[in-house]
């Protein structure tokens, strides 16, 4: 599954982008504002971007859906080692259950998957 999204590191950065949500990872995808201002919204759409991170599922402590600034739907992701993302997508309810469900699967155990 893939959306838009913009992510927000603990320390506050940010950028804006793609996010894919196979069955043991996150993997974000920064989007060029070069291409954003060169090629419009349609390149921005047909575009993946680099990619900027990868986070394994399992190491995702916590997910919670709630306001950030201006963002009514903002996903709250707490690592296992205490860090919070943000992420900001474009399709809120869909994604958070994929992502909830994805969270599940990789609390199994592997001989029960």
């Amino acid at each position: 599954m893939e959306d838009f999204i913009t992510f927000y590191y603990a320390d506050g950065s940010h950028f804006a982008g793609r996010i894919a949500i196979t069955k043991s990872e996150l993997i974000l995808y920064k989007k060029s504002i070069f291409t954003s201002l060169f090629l419009g919204f349609v390149g921005y759409a047909l575009t993946r971007g680099k990619e900027e991170l990868r986070i394994q599922i399992n190491q995702i402590a916590n997910i919670k859906k709630d306001k950030y600034k201006r963002n009514k739907n903002a996903c709250y992701m707490t690592m296992q080692n205490g860090e919070t993302y943000i992420l900001a997508f474009g399709n809120p309810p869909e994604l958070m259950e994929h992502l909830s469900y994805r969270m599940k699967i990789a609390a199994k155990s592997p001989a029960e998957q």
